[in-house]
């Protein structure tokens, strides 16, 4: 935020120029206070190009602009490696994470350094463009026309018939999944208990048997949770078809429309366990169904490779207990990693099963980015599920940030609070 200042945690370097120790440690468990108790707004490693450099990447993440210190002495374009910037809060003190001040942040999109100023915009274009005919950050349209924007604000009635001060959530771990321990902590941060069991395919007894406990465990719940990461290596030839042919299983995907239609549970699906959700037509026809020719799926991204970046979303609906404390219109910044980002269907579908009741399918809509991605070239997809609202919900995400149920961020496996590295909006 603008206004907030900006300081440098340096390690000291013996004669060799490696660093001590000793020092480091002191410093930076002084830094882990600090972040514990909310006093530091964002940080950012110094690298290649120095304190320069750093400052500049935070500046890029939300256009926040920063103003060099004039009594700041240092070489802000030395290899520094070990140090890091620091946004401080108010109530924070320099001193006490042995941090020097080198600038603070301000309300405009520039860097003033020197007597001199540039414009982030120029910054950014520097930054990128070397690379952008190699690994390109933009994609042309894949469709022309209008980009819709639904705004469904009807709220769902409380529909579940039995109350849990702690609902029981089940977590389904498969081959290649990676992020099963970040749920389950972060659900029961939030009061649920997860509950995690692993598949096993040793062989053909096993796989049966796993398929009879996930029953009893999915019988047992009232939140079915679909973790993310590489099922399976995401073979054959694409995402998610591994954990879908295992709910596919006539037992299974009973208990899931039992969990779904008569218990009025929830289920949410993350990065692959979103595209295990589509490719079992629960998104978004809120049942376990063949998928034809024309059914909606998820293909590769525009720019034709992997993504791994921040994205803006927008609430569209509001209509699913799990949006119950947003509104129509909020923003959020959610990170996602993936490589099969784009949501495509045939516009009679699209519009048949999403658009003309807005929960039914996009609830969340990509907000392009400053420079980062075209709208229609890379989408984030999500269909929120409520059993009677023919729901389900699903977030092409990887490491999560969902409102009001799940926040943690890529630091939980170390118990890390969450921490941007951009100078905070």
């Amino acid at each position: 935020k603008a206004g907030s200042r900006v300081a440098i945690i340096e390690i000291d370097r013996d004669d060799s120029l490696a660093p001590v120790w000793a020092d480091a440690l002191k410093k930076y468990s002084a830094l882990f206070g600090a972040i514990k108790k909310g006093e530091i707004l964002s940080a950012q490693v110094v690298g290649v190009g120095g304190i320069a450099a750093a400052v500049s990447k935070m500046c890029f993440g939300n256009s926040i602009g920063f103003s060099l210190d004039k009594n700041y002495g240092g070489d802000i374009f030395a290899l520094n490696e070990g140090a890091i910037v620091v946004e401080l809060a108010d109530s924070a003190q320099a001193s006490e994470i042995f941090a020097k001040l080198v600038g603070e942040t301000v309300d405009s999109g520039k860097i003033f350094a020197g007597g001199s100023s540039i414009e982030l915009s120029e910054l950014y274009s520097a930054w990128t463009k070397p690379l952008e005919g190699v690994f390109a950050t933009l994609a042309e349209p894949s469709q022309k026309g209008e980009l819709l924007k639904p705004s469904y604000k009807l709220r769902a009635p409380n529909l579940a018939r039995s109350k849990f001060a702690s609902p029981k959530v089940f977590i389904p771990v498969f081959p290649g999944t990676n992020c099963e321990y970040d749920t389950a902590r972060a659900f029961e941060s939030a009061g649920a208990i997860a509950d995690t069991f692993v598949f096993n395919n040793l062989s053909d007894e096993k796989v049966a048997e796993s398929i009879a406990e996930m029953k009893r465990r999915i019988d047992a719940a009232q939140i079915l949770m679909i973790p993310g990461g590489f099922s399976a290596g995401d073979e054959p030839a694409g995402s998610g078809k591994f954990i879908a042919a295992v709910f596919r299983n006539p037992a299974l995907a009973d208990a899931v429309m039992s969990l779904l239609k008569d218990r009025k549970g929830l289920i949410l699906g993350i990065c692959n366990g979103f595209q295990a959700l589509i490719k079992l037509g629960l998104v978004p026809f809120g049942e376990v169904r063949e998928l034809g020719p024309d059914s909606p799926t998820l293909t590769y991204n525009n720019i034709s490779r992997h993504v791994s970046t921040y994205v803006k979303t927008r609430v569209a609906s509001v209509l699913s207990p799990w949006l119950s404390q947003c509104e129509v219109g909020d923003e959020h910044a959610i990170p996602v990693s993936h490589g099969e980002g784009k949501f495509i269907a045939p516009d009679k579908s699209l519009r048949s099963t999403s658009m003309s009741k807005a929960s039914r399918a996009l609830a969340y809509r990509l907000i392009p980015t400053v420079q980062c991605m075209q709208s229609r070239g890379l989408q984030v997809r999500t269909a929120l599920f409520s059993a009677k609202w023919d729901i389900a919900k699903g977030l092409e995400l990887m490491w999560e940030k969902i409102l009001p149920v799940i926040k943690y961020s890529r630091y939980s496996r170390r118990e890390f609070p969450i921490l941007d590295n951009s100078f905070v909006a």
